[in-house]
């Protein structure tokens, strides 16, 4: 979806945490939690994207489709390890001398910058604030 045009984001219980949302001027409104657990909570990740025509879920059992019709069906994902294909990516690029095509420096540095938005609007109370990039 690219930057947005603002973010506002609140803390998210006793830890390391927010609920963060992203606003988009002719698009959606993207929410997202996460954040830092308590020691010895599990690692787990999940997410939905809920569009008009369809849901898709990622789920501890994959990655799930669902559309109007109630049709619920599994979407099959590479079996590869992700971190591992992230870093032998880094090293094809040093070892090439190439600048990253996926991850280029500028998207990791506005990656940065929306993250420190989001922990000024938790400083403010959830206040929203502009995203200038």
């Amino acid at each position: 979806f690219g930057a947005p045009d603002a973010v506002r984001a609140k803390p998210l219980g006793a830890f390391d945490a927010v609920t963060a949302t992203f606003l988009y001027r002719n698009g959606p409104d993207i929410r997202v939690q996460g954040g830092w657990l308590a020691s010895g909570t599990p690692f787990s990740m999940a997410f939905q994207i809920r569009t008009t025509r369809a849901l898709l879920e990622m789920e501890p059992n994959g990655l799930m489709l669902s559309g109007l019709e109630g049709k619920r069906s599994s979407v099959q994902l590479p079996n590869v390890d992700a971190y591992a294909e992230q870093l032998s990516y880094f090293q094809q690029c040093c070892d090439n001398g190439q600048s990253p095509d996926r991850c280029p420096p500028e998207a990791s540095a506005a990656a940065v910058k929306i993250g420190l938005l989001l922990k000024q609007s938790v400083d403010l109370d959830g206040e929203m604030i502009k995203c200038v990039l």
